[in-house]
């Protein structure tokens, strides 16, 4: 009687292990009070944009960001309180495409200046990612 008892423990203990595992794993996705709009040079083709989107998920208090490769513009919603447009411009530098803050603004400023442009009212999480114009090939760190 005494083994399905510590089996049954084991279980719950096992169980309650895996949950907790989960919690860790799990990345609470942050909320955009500001949107940036940045000025980015030598984004050529799709893995370009996939490389400045990586960047830039990658880093607390990004919630989301909109790559337009034909503009050389990229616009990140991001949290003000977890990170700064210049950390934003920074990480994407580093990553070889040199980048200055062209405007920040906040996220109801930004939908309607938007409206007003009939463009994307949102930092939506996109990218233009179609094809390669040839940045695959060269060295990028």
């Amino acid at each position: 009687m005494a083994r399905p008892r510590i089996q049954n423990v084991a279980l719950i203990i096992a169980a309650v292990l895996i949950l907790i595992g989960f919690g860790f794993a799990v990345r609470v996705r942050p909320t955009a009070d500001r949107v940036a709009l940045l000025s980015t040079r030598g984004m050529t083709g799709g893995c370009c944009t996939s490389a400045v989107q990586k960047v830039l998920q990658s880093l607390r208090g990004v919630a989301s960001v909109r790559i337009d490769r034909a503009e050389a513009k990229v616009i990140v919603g991001f949290d003000s309180r977890k990170t700064a447009p210049v950390n934003l411009a920074a990480a994407v530098s580093a990553a070889g495409y040199p980048t200055q803050v062209q405007k920040v603004e906040t996220v109801e400023e930004f939908r309607s200046e938007s409206a007003k442009r009939g463009g994307p009212t949102g930092p939506d999480q996109t990218a233009q990612t179609d094809g390669c114009g040839g940045c695959c090939s060269q060295n990028r760190n």
